[in-house]
C-alpha cells in the first residue's frame, strides 16, 4: 500500500531524486529545488535550495550533495541549509565518491581527484545519466550509447554493454545491474566483461 505524503510540497510537482541524511529525508524536485522533512515525509519545508532543478542527490559521511542544473550544492546539516560547491553553470544528473576521486555525470564524466578544486572531463560526446562503482570499476550510463567502464579512476573508459539506452544502476554484492529503456534489466557479475 502506498500513502501520498507531500504536505508542504503539492500534489502537481515532479521528484527527481530522494536521500536520507541523519533524521532527515530530502527530496529533490524537478523545479522547485529541494524539500527536506524530518517526520519521515509526513510534513515537508523548502530549503535555501529552493529554484533549481534537482537531478540527484548523493550522501557521503556527513555531506549531502545534490547535482542540479548549476552545479553540484552541499549541505552539511542533513539538507537544511545549500551552498554552492563545484561546478557552477553545468548541469549535473548523477555524482559518485569513491577514495579520493569525486565524479560528476552530466555532459561527459568529470573525475576531480583533489576535492574538487579541479576537474577534467571524459566521454563528453555521452549525456552521463548515471554513475555506479563495483570495486575497482567505475560505471557510466551513457544515453543512447549503453554502459561505459573505467578501472584507472576515470582516466581511460571502454565500451562494456553496447547498444542500450542505460537510465540507472543498482550494486548488490560482486553484482552491477542497469535498468534500461529498451533492453530490459541487464546484470553483470564480472565487472562489466559480460552482462
Amino acid at each position: 500500500q502506498w500513502v501520498q505524503m507531500s504536505s508542504g510540497i503539492g500534489n502537481n510537482e515532479s521528484c527527481f531524486a530522494l536521500a536520507s541524511s541523519g533524521t532527515s529525508v530530502i527530496a529533490g524536485m524537478s523545479s522547485i529545488g529541494i524539500y527536506r522533512s524530518t517526520n519521515n515525509g509526513v510534513n515537508w519545508t523548502s530549503t535555501s535550495l529552493n529554484n533549481l532543478s534537482i537531478f540527484t542527490l548523493y550522501v557521503s559521511g556527513g555531506t549531502v550533495y545534490a547535482g542540479t542544473s548549476n552545479g553540484i550544492y552541499t549541505s552539511v546539516n542533513n539538507g537544511a541549509n545549500w551552498t554552492q560547491s563545484y561546478l557552477a553553470g553545468e548541469g549535473v544528473g548523477s555524482i559518485l565518491i569513491n577514495g579520493g576521486f569525486m565524479y560528476a555525470g552530466g555532459t561527459g564524466v568529470r573525475v576531480s581527484s583533489n576535492g574538487g578544486a579541479s576537474w577534467v572531463q571524459y566521454l563528453a560526446a555521452y549525456n552521463i545519466k548515471a554513475l555506479a562503482v563495483s570495486g575497482a570499476t567505475i560505471f557510466a550510463a551513457a544515453t543512447s550509447s549503453g554502459v561505459w567502464k573505467s578501472t584507472n579512476n576515470g582516466t581511460n573508459w571502454t565500451l562494456s554493454l553496447s547498444g542500450t539506452d542505460p537510465l540507472t544502476f543498482l550494486v548488490s554484492g560482486s553484482n552491477v545491474y542497469a535498468s534500461t529503456t529498451f533492453s530490459g534489466l541487464q546484470m553483470t557479475s564480472n565487472s562489466g566483461t559480460n552482462w
